[in-house]
């Protein structure tokens, strides 16, 4: 029994290798899935995004040329400082 300490402690050492082996593998491939999925819900996220942005373009449009006319948008237009400008994106 006394020459077998070692290989007890050799083999127990390596089943806790294997083990945490096995773990980091799960792990990856879970880390993995959720990146993908990530990447497929991004597409929507940017194209709302996109629209998003199109409708406030839009809608700052039609602020300036209403504050032409209006008052009250001029006002708007006057306390947030909005400007037309060829220099946005």
């Amino acid at each position: 029994m006394e020459n077998n300490k070692p290989f007890l402690a050799y083999l127990l050492l390596s089943v806790a290798f294997i083990i945490l082996l096995f773990w980091q593998t799960i792990v990856s491939v879970g880390v993995n899935g959720n990146l993908k999925s990530g990447l497929k819900n991004r597409g929507g996220a940017v194209e709302q995004a996109q629209n998003t942005q199109k409708t406030l373009e839009a809608f700052v449009v039609d602020l300036l040329q209403l504050a032409e006319h209006n008052e009250g948008a001029k006002a708007i237009v006057e306390k947030y400082q909005i400007r037309k400008g060829s220099n946005a994106q």
